[in-house]
């Protein structure tokens, strides 16, 4: 066996007899080499299988990397924080405390770890953005608040359990 048939055999160990280099081999990305008879893997030689297999592989890692972003996002979302207004009432109009009216609003709050608390602002704001702020305890805000007294002295806040929550206009009146 000469160095020539080394060679050779080498080349049909590389590429099988199916994959031999033949008449239109510059087609299927194989190039002739100008100075010897040889044949040359060109750039595209054995890439385009596994161009397709990495194709497929990063396709099967971005839809995995988007179920893991959708599995944590759309909890997250559905649990976001939020103010819930569960009751309003406003002071009477034949009542003006300091020559204006006042607002009672009392809020449930949800936070992102799914914990509930109920506040009560009362101030001259309907929308509670000033006002006098009160943490209200969960239980008497979620059985519900039956009504809301105002007097010159107080507002009044009875809830469905029977407790009250009495404010006094001090408290409220004059800006705070």
């Amino acid at each position: 066996m000469t160095a020539g048939d080394n060679r050779s055999a080498r080349f049909c160990v590389l590429f099988p007899q199916s994959r031999l280099p033949s008449e239109g081999a510059e087609r299927r990305g194989h190039r002739r080499d100008s100075i010897s008879s040889t044949f040359t893997p060109g750039p595209a030689a054995g890439g385009a299988g596994g161009r397709r297999r990495r194709r497929g592989i990063g396709m099967l890692l971005l839809g995995v990397a988007a179920g893991v972003l959708l599995s944590i996002s759309v909890p997250a979302a559905a649990s976001w924080p939020r103010t819930e207004v569960v009751y309003r009432s406003a002071s009477p109009s034949a009542l003006p405390y300091d020559g204006s009216r006042y607002f009672l609003r009392v809020e449930h709050l949800r936070d992102l770890s799914g914990d509930d608390s109920y506040r009560m602002v009362v101030g001259r704001q309907p929308d509670a953005s000033y006002g006098h702020w009160l943490r209200i305890d969960t239980r008497l805000g979620a059985e519900g608040i039956r009504s809301a007294t105002w007097t010159e002295s107080e507002v009044r806040l009875r809830f469905s359990t029977g407790h009250e929550l009495s404010v006094p206009a001090a408290a409220f009146t004059g800006g705070r």
